[in-house]
């Protein structure tokens, strides 16, 4: 699994979780309020990524800050 930092711990604030790509786009709690904007839901399964729009995901990647 892809890792975005070389930090294990999440660097969003919650605490939660390593910050993974999984962690990140589905199950990061302190970026729960920005997936509900621009993914349609609070908290994702891995599995619904591949449902979604590109588009989506990249405007979400952005406002969460993301490389």
């Amino acid at each position: 699994m892809l890792v975005l930092s070389h930090y294990n711990a999440c660097l969003h604030g919650c605490e939660a979780g390593e910050e993974t790509s999984a962690h990140v786009l589905c199950e990061c709690e302190a970026l729960g309020s920005r997936r509900h904007a621009y993914m349609g839901s609070f908290f994702l399964e891995p599995g619904d990524i591949k449902n979604l729009n590109l588009g989506a995901i990249c405007n979400y990647s952005k406002a969460a800050g993301l490389p």
